[in-house]
């Protein structure tokens, strides 16, 4: 049964997961905030207009918001995938899309099964704001400021998964090779955001898979398989959970064997 939390609402129970991996890897290495901080608060910075109308009354309006908070101390550690991404950004001055991550909010009072709770994942960028620091330790303190595209899910703690709810697709990056005979190709890796089922689809014209679409059709995948195919077709690998798709690779043209 999962846990009910009643009455004030601790200050744990309100998770913070940061994308530690860097924007050309797309499997996230999600970490926690907090190990360092008495306090972590998202500022929302909200747009707020106020006009005086014919009828000389005030009218005050709120457009948008631009939530940015500040990680301050953060402790470089040995090991840690955030240490190891902050670090570069640093050594190689990193800017733009380099600086892209995804962070996810996760209410550890919202528990809809065990171990899975109510999320809400987010685009943001990271903005390292000095490095160094005091006897205490090496310091990499850093903002964070959310850009938007904001999903609502469900995030499995032990294995660090978010998985929306609906309409966005995961991402899977896959590489074929050619088969062992003429007419044969196989896919000898993947690399997803998920631990679901591995299935593929291949043809002449494959169309792209929607989040939710059933798995009716698709065949189960085994890495270095022989799949046959012929020259010109193409394969989408899928992941499937629960019957349905959930993420996908890209349509990708298959690479055939030969004698």
């Amino acid at each position: 049964m999962p846990e009910v939390i009643t009455g004030k609402i601790k200050r744990k129970y309100m998770a913070h997961f940061i994308n530690a991996a860097a924007p050309s890897i797309p499997t996230p290495v999600y970490v926690r905030l907090g190990a360092d901080l008495e306090e972590y608060t998202i500022e929302m910075n909200a747009n707020v207009e106020t006009k005086t109308n014919i009828l000389n009354e005030s009218v005050t309006s709120i457009d948008g918001y631009e939530p940015q908070a500040s990680v301050e101390p953060y402790y470089a550690t040995i090991g840690d995938p955030l240490h190891t991404r902050l670090q570069t950004i640093v050594d190689d001055r990193l800017t733009l899309d380099d600086l892209k991550t995804k962070v996810v909010e996760v209410h550890l009072w919202e528990e809809v099964s065990a171990g899975v709770f109510v999320a809400y994942r987010e685009d943001a960028i990271i903005e390292v704001v000095s490095y160094g620091g005091d006897t205490t330790g090496y310091q990499i303190p850093f903002n964070l400021h959310h850009v938007g595209n904001r999903v609502k899910g469900t995030f499995t703690v032990a294995s660090k998964t978010f998985t929306p709810d609906e309409g966005e697709l995961g991402l899977l990056t896959i590489d074929v090779a050619a088969g062992s005979t003429t007419g044969k190709t196989k896919v000898t890796d993947v690399v997803g955001e998920g631990t679901g089922t591995l299935m593929y689809k291949v043809g002449a014209s494959v169309s792209a898979p929607y989040y939710g679409e059933a798995s009716t059709g698709y065949t189960d995948l085994t890495l270095n398989t022989d799949i046959a195919t012929a020259d010109g077709q193409y394969i989408v690998v899928v992941e499937v959970v629960s019957s349905v798709v959930v993420a996908a690779s890209a349509i990708t043209p298959v690479v055939v064997g030969e004698e």
